[in-house]
């Protein structure tokens, strides 16, 4: 069962280490699209964008989506805010 983490903020009962294990993963999952040579900048990340699902164990699994103002930042480009 996939959830959106917004619903887990409304008195879920998640615990504390689960909220911190997911927050690592969106990290990563970051971490990952901003290294590589085309850099992939999700430009709407937001809790509705982020899914959890349940992997047993204790364990969650995040899926960021809704990638529609993502765009590719190629090596020379420069980001301006």
């Amino acid at each position: 069962m996939q959830t959106r983490i917004q619903k887990l903020h409304k008195g879920s009962g998640m615990k504390e280490k689960d909220v911190a294990y997911v927050i690592k993963q969106m990290l990563q999952a970051l971490n990952y699209m901003h290294s590589q040579p085309e850099k992939i900048v999700h430009r709407d990340l937001k809790p509705q964008n982020v899914m959890l699902e349940y992997a047993g164990d204790d364990t969650w699994e995040i899926k960021i989506t809704d990638f529609g103002f993502a765009c590719i930042m190629k090596p020379d480009d420069v980001l301006s805010l």
